[in-house]
């Protein structure tokens, strides 16, 4: 004889799901795989059986004695989590269960399951005292909110952040975070320091942490495993170049300091395009004349380069690594010249995208600071001059040339500065503030200085100091000519623009320096200002400091530029930089 039953469960609250629900799932699946799918119009808690009657009746009430007897226990143990008020109720529970009798099959089932929700119910209401009574002995209940600081902007989106993704890295649960918002807080405030210190955190205990475990760059992806051999290849480079640094930086003070780096161009959150294709490729549209030499390993293709005497690049990719490679190996870089330069208003690779920059070759770095005879810059629509250069370069040798910011020990040098010098947890404000006065109100009257012996201004020596890297002693200023950026205007006159200096020559003070006479001063929201109009004597300073840009220009405008001076083979620093 079959009967069918029917087992209908009230819904549990999210809390209980991982004990009370995963039990019952248990126990109907323990029934000998009897359940079956339920049918239109059950409720989403609703399962059904088919129990057969007899020897199999008796073996399913086996099983189900045997669930409660297992769940009872797990309920002990919650009980020594609650008072002894739970412990009581815990208690109810288990009399209940016992008083049930075998009505029947269908009967004692339905019991059973409503006793079990009942439980359910109830183990949630232990926990959340049991919970709240460890948190007042903690001495953090009510201390969890997001606190409103001014100084934190970032805590309540980090917050949002850690909610949605703290399961993402098994760093997280190392730093004690639970998924409680008091965990985040914590993590957020002292491994990290994008919230403020909790006063009710002992800030005197240093906690005493192992080493989360090392992951090796590679075992991830199968793709970035070039990356692990090339570091292990490298490995003794890297390190023979840091201890010349040390020894060139012996006498200089250096703070330690704790820094993260994340290589976010390799993650795929951010659109990793390059990590899936670096195994594949090499160049295909070549004529039958042409040696295809495939996808070459670094030890393979540097022996290639020895060999070659020409590396000709063809407009693209700009400013890529290979041209230097090829120089660095004794090979002729030959580029195109692009006339007019590549920019937003005339290429698709710069147009929609936030820049000015005007590109006047295919690796601009390598025409300004290499050049003849490493490197050549033509136009290759000049047949003329395409074919005599090809006759000169045939004609000299050149010995393999690397600039030293291109070296292990030269990019070391260069992190060791900004890490030294950049302060990132304080961000700089503008100076001086955009204010209604708009002018220079501490001593000397003007704070710019010609230089002796040059037509360049300076930051006066005895003008008030302000906290700025590179420091102020490396700050020139001039005026570009009209249609001229201050890339161009700072190149003339042998210097580099530094938009880190815009924000000291915003002022009104910088106009009659330079003697421009202001019939007019305003301040807008332009990435060619601070710049002079001549047509109207008007002079323009920068309202927005995150529009400072050293590039684009304007037949209409006189920029003013923020030039420094720098270090021969070390672009990037100035001469007091270090």
């Amino acid at each position: 004889m079959v009967r069918r039953c029917l087992l209908t469960f009230k819904p549990f609250r999210i809390f209980v799901v991982g004990i009370g629900f995963f039990s019952l799932c248990f126990l109907m699946t323990s029934l000998g795989g009897q359940f079956s799918a339920k049918r239109p119009g059950d409720s989403p808690f609703t399962a059904r059986a088919e129990v057969l009657g007899g020897q199999e009746s008796r073996g399913v009430l086996r099983k189900i004695s045997d669930m409660l007897e297992v769940i009872m226990k797990r309920m002990d143990t919650l009980s020594k989590m609650g008072n002894t008020t739970d412990t009581h109720r815990l208690d109810e529970l288990s009399s209940a269960l016992d008083r049930i009798q075998p009505i029947g099959l269908v009967e004692r089932i339905q019991a059973i399951a409503q006793n079990m929700s009942d439980m359910a119910v109830r183990v949630e209401q232990i926990l959340q005292r049991s919970m709240a009574s460890n948190r007042v002995r903690d001495g953090t209940l009510g201390q969890c909110e997001i606190p409103k600081d001014p100084r934190y902007p970032d805590c309540p989106s980090k917050m949002d952040w850690m909610r949605a993704r703290w399961t993402s890295d098994p760093c997280y649960a190392f730093y004690g975070v639970d998924g409680s918002d008091c965990s985040f807080l914590i993590y957020l405030s002292e491994v990290e320091w994008f919230c403020p210190p909790l006063a009710w955190r002992n800030q005197t205990a240093t906690p005493t942490l192992k080493p989360p475990p090392k992951k090796q760059v590679g075992t991830g992806k199968e793709s970035l495993s070039f990356m692990k051999r090339r570091i292990r290849r490298l490995a003794a480079q890297w390190a023979s170049a840091a201890r010349r640094l040390d020894d060139k930086l012996r006498n200089h003070w250096r703070e330690q300091k704790r820094i993260l780096v994340h290589v976010g161009f390799l993650t795929e959150e951010s659109g990793d395009v390059f990590s899936p294709k670096v195994l594949k490729g090499g160049p295909l549209e070549v004529p039958a004349f042409v040696k295809n030499h495939g996808l070459l390993p670094q030890q393979e293709l540097q022996q290639l380069l020895r060999k070659a005497k020409l590396f000709i690049g063809f407009g693209f990719p700009y400013e890529g690594p290979a041209p230097l490679e090829a120089i660095a190996n004794g090979c002729i870089f030959l580029q195109p010249k692009f006339n007019p330069p590549h920019s937003s208003l005339n290429h698709d690779f710069f147009r929609g995208k936030p820049t000015s920059r005007k590109v006047s070759s295919q690796h601009p770095y390598a025409e300004q600071y290499i050049g003849r005879p490493h490197v050549i810059t033509i136009d290759f629509n000049n047949s003329e001059e395409f074919d005599s250069t090809i006759r000169e370069i045939m004609r000299i040798n050149v010995e393999p040339f690397l600039p030293y910011e291109y070296t292990c020990e030269g990019m070391l040098e260069r992190v060791h500065a900004y890490i030294q010098n950049q302060d990132f947890c304080s961000p700089e404000a503008p100076f001086p503030p955009v204010n209604s006065s708009r002018t220079w109100l501490s001593s000397p009257p003007n704070p710019f200085v010609l230089l002796p012996n040059s037509s360049l201004l300076t930051w006066a020596s005895n003008a008030s100091s302000y906290s700025s890297w590179p420091p102020l002693s490396a700050l020139r200023l001039l005026a570009s000519l009209e249609g001229q950026s201050c890339v161009r205007a700072c190149q003339s006159a042998g210097l580099i623009c530094e938009p880190a200096l815009y924000r000291f020559i915003n002022i009104k003070e910088a106009f009659s320096a330079l003697d421009f006479q202001c019939e007019g001063l305003e301040s807008e929201m332009n990435h060619l200002f601070p710049a002079f109009s001549a047509e109207h004597a008007e002079c323009a300073l920068q309202q927005d400091p995150l529009l400072f840009s050293c590039a684009g220009s304007s037949a209409k405008y006189q920029r003013l530029c923020p030039c420094r001076d720098y270090r021969v083979g070390q672009v990037a620093l100035c001469r007091d930089c270090l």
